[in-house]
């Protein structure tokens, strides 16, 4: 069934509007409980569209707006991207409990950072998600979502990993090789701080400058991450409600994208020419 915007917006607003009476009766209301109140509300709701973070900023909340907030738009855009049937009793239990697990995921990616000295001792070896967070001062052409307990972080970059300790200190803290951000991170700071790469079986920094870069994240990075069992469904959902500038897989086309893209495209030409082999 297709309605128009304008009825989608008022049915939109009007759960939105749920959603902070109920965050206003009770201030120590968590956040996994915040938006099960406001997901079981959206299911009222028959609409067609699945809302995006963008569309979420229509109504004036924006993604500066309180974790609780963002956490919302997540859950929303979850809900209302299923199949509108009503399920039967043991089905609408199973249903809510996947929904209860995507907005912990979500409160604790939206959870305040940790600085990656602490944050890197503190890594479980599960599987799950991870966020990288920086202030509005650092790569400040790009502008991400808020972070609720720090009112200066700014979200970067999401992502996944089979072992969240493992993935960071390995890949992300190490090895420019197995690290998509850090490949990223590389061609958007070249013009400022002359890393350069070097051909292996793939674009490399050379070792002096993979200290270096790994250096710049300790002083200016932060950290947050969520446990799951099976992260790789989560990862796009949140991705496309969250919208972290430095992501490409599951980021709407813009400006934003375009200049991710010319970064990582900086990175791989700067080492020339791939050799040929002997």
């Amino acid at each position: 069934m297709e309605t128009s915007w304008a009825a989608e917006r008022f049915a939109f607003g009007s759960v939105l509007v749920v959603g902070r009476d109920a965050l206003d009766q009770s201030e120590q209301r968590r956040p996994g409980e915040f938006v099960s109140h406001v997901v079981l509300e959206v299911r009222t709701v028959i609409l067609a569209r699945e809302l995006t973070c963008r569309q979420f900023a229509d109504f004036g909340l924006g993604m500066t707006s309180p974790a609780p907030a963002a956490v919302a738009a997540i859950w929303i855009s979850h809900a209302l991207s299923r199949p509108k049937v009503r399920p039967m009793p043991d089905d609408a239990l199973r249903d809510t409990l996947g929904d209860a697990a995507l907005g912990q995921v979500a409160a604790d990616l939206l959870a305040t950072p940790r600085a990656l000295g602490a944050a890197t001792t503190a890594l479980p070896r599960t599987a799950g998600l991870y966020a990288w967070w920086a202030s509005p001062s650092v790569l400040a052409a790009f502008s991400g979502p808020a972070n609720s307990g720090d009112s200066e972080g700014r979200l970067l970059y999401l992502g996944k990993a089979t072992r969240l300790r493992t993935r960071i200190t390995r890949n992300h803290l190490r090895h420019s090789g197995g690290s998509t951000l850090r490949r990223t991170l590389a061609g958007l700071l070249m013009p400022t701080e002359g890393y350069r790469t070097t051909w292996t079986d793939r674009v490399i920094l050379i070792p002096d400058d993979e200290r270096r870069l790994t250096e710049w994240m300790h002083r200016h990075l932060t950290l947050t991450w969520a446990e799951h069992p099976d992260p790789v469904p989560l990862e796009t959902a949140l991705i496309t409600s969250l919208c972290p500038p430095l992501n490409l897989d599951g980021a709407a086309h813009g400006p934003a994208r375009d200049r991710v893209q010319e970064a990582r495209n900086t990175y791989y030409a700067s080492a020339g020419p791939r050799p040929a082999k002997a």
